[in-house]
């Protein structure tokens, strides 16, 4: 049965799903996906993020393969305390700075997401061989 809120109840991707291909991140994933070996390229990825945009990526990295909703992040991370914008362009406009740090590191982006229909409930999620590379290398 669905949540109340009418959207589907949470469930984690394994790294081989094929719903990570159906992503709606563009150009961003054409680049050489992360590696083992890409410790420092990860560690100056992060430090390029926002304050922000490190905020929404930790809790992202906390629970991988799980697709987190930007309705679930605005309100975690208190982005949009009158409540009049767009929930996913709050999002995105507080992952801006991921553009510049992926282009720096080399890699494509450590995360995917997928739009809504007509624009609303767009959903966040980081590979677990991702978050593991970043667990490893900000731990170092």
């Amino acid at each position: 049965m669905g949540k109340p809120d009418g959207q589907e109840l949470p469930f984690l991707l394994e790294d081989s799903a094929p719903a990570w291909a159906r992503h709606s991140g563009g150009p961003g994933h054409d680049g050489p996906d992360w590696e083992a070996t890409d410790l420092d390229r990860a560690v100056a990825y992060y430090e390029a993020l926002s304050p922000t945009a490190r905020k929404i990526f930790d809790h992202l990295r906390a629970t991988p393969g799980r697709r987190v909703s930007c309705d679930e992040l605005v309100r975690r991370f208190g982005l949009n305390p009158d409540g009049t914008k767009n929930n996913p362009h709050v999002v995105a406009g507080h992952m801006n700075t991921t553009g510049r740090a992926r282009k720096e590191s080399g890699r494509r982006y450590p995360f995917f997401w997928w739009a809504g229909k007509d624009g609303a409930g767009a959903t966040y999620a980081v590979p677990r061989s991702v978050a593991e590379i970043f667990e490893s290398a900000l731990k170092a």
